[in-house]
């Protein structure tokens, strides 16, 4: 992430002569970043700190930056930052662990050239296939384990090159480091959106090139599934809490319900069920999508997103909250479910059936009814009820000690946490996961591992409402992934070592069976970095989206009846 995203707003305050000193230092800073891994918010980065008086390494997770560096400067050689932690008063710094003089010496053992030109390396080289850190090149600690991860592809046929990373949402078919070299090179996959972006990771053939996997499902090798929870802490604190006797009150100003979403094309047809509720029950919604309030000027561009104070607080007021996920998928579950959560709104939700609720009734969920309009009659006889409606915040409101009884939820938060103290988060954990596997193959071991279909488990789309104007795009999208997985599949088994563009068209339309109405659009290419790729009818549609022009597109998929060439397969 870049520096100046995380500018607190406070800064935004400050004279012009301290903004244009500011902006001096955080170009200086920026161009010294460059030398260091990006920074994911609230992710760990292993930058290593002196300091100013004791000169003690300490090795530090750094969750928000604000304004500037005070009494921090960057080394000439860019590889550690000098920071005299007892002046450091614009950035939040929190001392995770003291590193060993061991560990310095271990990981400073190695130069800078080294570590960006992978020159005399003995350590397992992890290569991002797809761009996702921003790194050339780095060596990285895990706890007893040391590997080099790069996304320099000058390391695609390095002899110590272990294991590809892809990172799903940026995923080319047309772009794989061929041929797959069977067990001696890992494929390991990280993705933590649904498959809106990329049908064909929702099926087996595609899936089964992958060796480990980071993803929503609780079978992943590193689970992603409660990453948007930040703790259970947040589920029971009352910071943000608004008693209900207020919430009634307020009832006079707010809808009881409140929607804010701003993704309005999404396989689970969310905002057709929206507007359908909306013709029963009052909804107040206030992003893109079924607009009809706006959003007061200070939540815009809040500073730290939809996890500001202000829109938290914004939020609190309602009653209740639509909380739909783009896509149904086991395990699949967003900040949309944590954030009502958090706040002491009643979330209806629409996502994971999964049980990871903190009690069993925290949320509505409207799989349980048959219609929108069943839901809204429901809301209305809650609303009216407050023992009823409270019955659902005792997260919130229960007198005892145990407030949240999901003994899941509580166990798996527990063991990230203990998870995270050598590895990392998310992200640093996956890579060092990763790592530790490279090792342990060095040594010997060859116990394959290869991915089913738990590891991101997202059927047809199945919808509780139609859109009538969608009608069964992404159904058949996810059918088109089926065979985009199919295809990928069948080169590597032939061996090949590359494949066209247009080797891809032709072997999908053998499979589509040479439906007419697509035929004119699977040969679809763009330019991208001065060469041609194809990105399958997913990209045509976000092509066609922005044309206004989806609902053609829809009607040559009508057309084309795709849905009875799957029937049998």
């Amino acid at each position: 992430m870049a520096y100046s995203q995380l500018l607190c707003a406070a800064c935004n305050n400050m004279d012009d002569k301290k903004k244009r000193e500011r902006e001096r230092k955080r170009k200086e800073h920026q161009l010294a970043r460059r030398r260091h891994r990006r920074l994911d918010q609230c992710d760990l980065q292993y930058v290593f700190l002196t300091d100013a008086h004791d000169q003690q390494f300490l090795q530090v997770c750094v969750l928000v930056f604000q304004a500037e560096f005070a009494g921090s400067t960057f080394d000439e050689n860019w590889t550690s930052l000098a920071c005299d932690v007892a002046t450091c008063h614009y950035c939040k710094i929190y001392i995770e662990t003291v590193l060993s003089k061991s560990d310095i010496v271990e990981y400073q053992g190695y130069s800078l050239e080294q570590q960006t030109s992978g020159r005399d390396l003995k350590e397992p080289v992890i290569l991002w296939w797809t761009p996702f850190t921003g790194e050339k090149g780095r060596l990285k600690k895990c706890g007893n384990y040391l590997c080099y991860f790069t996304e320099d592809r000058n390391f695609h046929h390095h002899p110590l090159t272990k294991a590809f990373v892809f990172y799903g949402s940026k995923l080319d078919l047309l772009d794989l480091p061929l041929p797959r070299n069977g067990p001696s090179l890992d494929w390991s996959l990280l993705h933590e959106e649904s498959p809106k972006n990329v049908p064909a990771l929702s099926h087996k053939a595609l899936l089964s090139l992958f060796n480990y996997s980071s993803t929503f499902s609780r079978y992943s090798h590193v689970p992603l599934t409660l990453q948007y929870l930040h703790s259970l802490e947040s589920l029971i604190e009352t910071k943000y809490f608004v008693p209900t006797q207020v919430k009634n009150q307020l009832l006079s100003e707010l809808s009881p319900v409140v929607y804010i979403q701003s993704g309005c094309n999404t396989p689970s047809q969310r905002d057709a069920y929206v507007e359908e509720l909306m013709k029963y029950i009052p909804v107040d919604s206030y992003g893109a999508c079924l607009q009809n309030k706006k959003l007061p000027e200070n939540l815009l561009y809040p500073s730290d997103g939809t996890d500001s104070d202000e829109f938290l607080h914004f939020i609190s007021r309602y009653k209740f909250a639509l909380a739909f996920e783009n896509a149904v998928c086991e395990d699949y579950i967003s900040e949309k479910l944590w954030r009502p959560l958090a706040v002491g709104s009643v979330p209806i939700y629409m996502g994971s059936p999964s049980d990871w609720l903190p009690n069993p009734d925290s949320a509505i969920l409207i799989s349980e009814f048959e219609s929108p309009e069943k839901l809204a009659h429901f809301l209305k006889e809650l609303n009216n009820d407050t023992v009823r409606y409270e019955s659902y915040l005792g997260h919130k409101l229960d007198s005892t000690t145990l407030k949240i009884t999901n003994k899941k939820l509580i166990s798996s938060l527990s063991s990230h946490s203990k998870e995270n103290i050598d590895w990392g988060v998310n992200v640093e954990q996956f890579e060092c996961y990763i790592c530790q596997r490279a090792h342990i193959k060095m040594k010997g071991d060859t116990e394959l591992s290869v991915l089913n279909e738990s590891h991101y488990l997202c059927p047809p789309p199945s919808l509780h409402y139609r859109d009538l104007k969608m009608g069964d795009f992404w159904s058949q999208m996810w059918k088109v992934g089926r065979c985009e997985a199919r295809v990928v599949r069948n080169f590597i088994n032939q061996n090949k070592t590359a494949y066209t563009s247009q080797e891809f068209t032709d072997a999908l339309k053998n499979l589509l069976k040479g439906v007419l109405a697509l035929g004119a659009y699977w040969n679809y290419n763009i330019k991208c970095n001065k060469r041609p790729r194809h990105f399958g009818v997913r990209e045509l549609y976000r092509r066609r989206l922005k044309q206004g022009d989806e609902h053609n597109l829809v009607e040559e998929m009508r057309l084309g009846d795709l849905s009875g060439l799957f029937d049998h397969t």
